[in-house]
């Protein structure tokens, strides 16, 4: 099998991914649904419209160039950031997917906020039902709801999910393909945009 091709299992990184899926998006909903059966954490860019800055702040606003540490999730305000939920080749516990840092989880999150094993997703036919914290350091969140350790909340498509500083949403096929087709009509507005 060509890598074109390859199944998203065989993506090994967020940006691989990303691509893949993005490349996947002229396909109708059945075809991407097919070619990705399964669930997705999404990172949306965190933004603030023009807007909703009043003219007194933007007039107080002071330009300057300074190097900080990226606070938060360490990930850049704007960057987009994809993982899928998907059981991986020869793990055990078929209704259950490993969520952390560790090379042994499911699905990894190498944040250094996130634990080794952080927390667990209870699948009922392959669809993410409830989410477990596996007694995580920095606290599993379902809609901003912590859940403490050992205890699960149901969850769904659309859902917001926090491992520690890491803010994604829990999306079904069909709910991803809709969010990166419009992360495409964004990005065909930008100035100097082809």
């Amino acid at each position: 099998m060509d890598s074109k091709h390859a199944p998203p299992s065989d993506v090994t990184t967020p940006e691989e991914l990303l691509a893949e899926l993005t490349r996947s998006l002229t396909k109708s909903t059945e075809e991407f649904q097919a070619s990705f059966p399964h669930y997705f954490l999404l990172r949306r860019p965190k933004t603030l419209l023009i807007s909703e800055v009043g003219s007194e702040a933007e007039q107080a606003f002071e330009y300057r160039t300074t190097s900080l540490p990226v606070p938060g999730d360490g990930l850049h305000p704007w960057q987009w950031w994809v993982a899928a939920v998907s059981k991986r080749k020869g793990h055990a516990f078929p209704n259950r997917l490993a969520v952390g840092r560790a090379d042994s989880c499911d699905v990894q999150l190498r944040f250094r906020f996130v634990s080794k094993l952080h927390a667990r997703f209870h699948l009922e036919g392959g669809i993410p039902t409830s989410l477990e914290d596996a007694g995580s350091s920095n606290g599993t969140f379902v809609n901003g709801q912590r859940i403490s350790a050992g205890q699960s909340l149901k969850v769904r498509s659309g859902d917001r999910i926090g491992f520690g500083a890491l803010t994604v949403e829990l999306l079904s096929p069909a709910a991803c393909q809709t969010a990166l087709r419009a992360r495409q009509d964004l990005l065909a507005t930008r100035p100097g945009s082809p």
